[in-house]
Parts: structure tokens; sequence; C-alpha cells
């Protein structure tokens, strides 16, 4: 690879691309060339900083941008098929999956873990609403799909920050407000260690890690 990869970038996207920054946070807008630089830089560094492609990790959000990267990286100009094989790459989720499946029994995680969709989620809760937890919560709650859909929002929100529903309890256990949401997290919870689930959140688009992602990283 000559140094003609770079003619298609604009000064800005060459700066990022060859920086010898050991870390670099790029900030970028819609359409300004985020994917390309990204697979630029990971040749570069591949190619001019002398660095094993299988020590790399390539993230992304979305498939569609994931298989976009790849194929980036697999024409002649950048690293070639070979190479990027060597790779770890994909979206967040597929990662933390595929490390998850290979350490499960580490984190004390059965190997039979199934990875469930946010709608199955919001079953899980309705369930426990209407029926398991129905005269424990207080009797002005209403058991409806909306209220099980932001117990759920909630739920999400307190996962992504590190909060599981015994944390969430010692938080607010002061607070009455809070109650039925606490005793719905607990058991929402147990219901997860119990049947071996693991949520794949896409309820907090801006912070789309939740369950799956701080499994990986406790």
């Amino acid at each position: 690879m000559t140094e003609g990869y770079l003619d298609s970038l604009n000064e800005k996207q060459r700066e990022a691309v060859v920086a010898n920054a050991k870390y670099l946070q790029i900030l970028a807008g819609p359409g300004s060339g985020k994917t390309r630089v990204l697979t630029t830089r990971v040749a570069h560094l591949v190619k001019y900083q002398k660095i094993n492609p299988a020590q790399l990790m390539v993230a992304t959000f979305t498939r569609k941008a994931a298989i976009e990267m790849k194929e980036r990286l697999e024409s002649e100009n950048l690293l070639g098929p070979m190479q990027t094989n060597l790779l770890t790459m994909g979206t967040f989720h597929s990662i933390c999956a595929r490390y998850l499946r290979q350490y499960a029994t580490s984190i004390r995680l059965p190997n039979d873990f199934r990875i469930i969709e946010p709608q199955e989620t919001s079953k899980i809760l309705l369930s426990l609403i209407d029926n398991e937890l129905a005269r424990k919560l207080s009797p002005q709650l209403e058991r409806t799909k909306a209220t099980a859909t932001g117990f759920q929002a909630k739920i999400s929100q307190a996962k992504n920050s590190g909060v599981d529903g015994e944390e969430f309890e010692l938080i607010h256990c002061d607070n009455m407000l809070m109650s039925d949401l606490t005793l719905v997290f607990k058991a929402y919870d147990e219901r997860l260690r119990m049947e071996h689930l693991v949520v794949k959140d896409t309820t907090q688009p801006r912070t789309d890690f939740n369950h799956l992602t701080f499994l990986l990283l406790a």
C-alpha cells in the first residue's frame, strides 16, 4: 500500500489518520467521512505502524456500518481480505456477545445464556406487573403495557449507569414513589438470572450498551 490511499482524504481527515497520538477523540457530524477515516486509520496502523491486526478491535453501532467497514478494508488499497479477517470487527453488541460466549464461565454466566431483544423484555416486565407481583404492587399502579414500557426505560437507564436491582433499592430505599419500580427491578433481575437471559438493549439509542456490554466490562 502506497501513500496514495490518503489521496481521497481532506486535510482534517488525513490528520486524524496519520496522528501518532495513542488516544484520539474525533468529533464529526453526519456525512463527514467518519467510516472512511476509521478504515483508513486501521490500515495505516497495520501497514505503517506495524500493529498486528489481530490486536485491533474495530467497533461500530450498526450492522450496515460494520459491513461497510469490512468491505472497505478488504480492498487492496487498504488491507486486503487476509489481514482484514484477522481484525476483531463488528457492532458493539456482536463483539460483546462473542466475548461473552467465549468467557461466560469467567463471569459466572452459564454457557447456555440467551440474548433477548427489548420486545421480550417488555413482555417479562408486563408479566411481573400483571401476575407475579400483582399483590405486592400499589393498587393505583396501572397494570398496562404503557407501565411496563415506562419501567423498561427506567431500568435501562439504571443499567446503563451500572446499577442493578439490589443497588437501585439501596439508592431509593427512602423514596416511596420508587417502591413499585424497585420491586419490579429486583424481580426482573432475578428472572434474568434464573432463565440465563442477557438483554440486548436498544431502548437508549445514545447509550446503546446496557446489560450486554456491562457484563463484559464488569
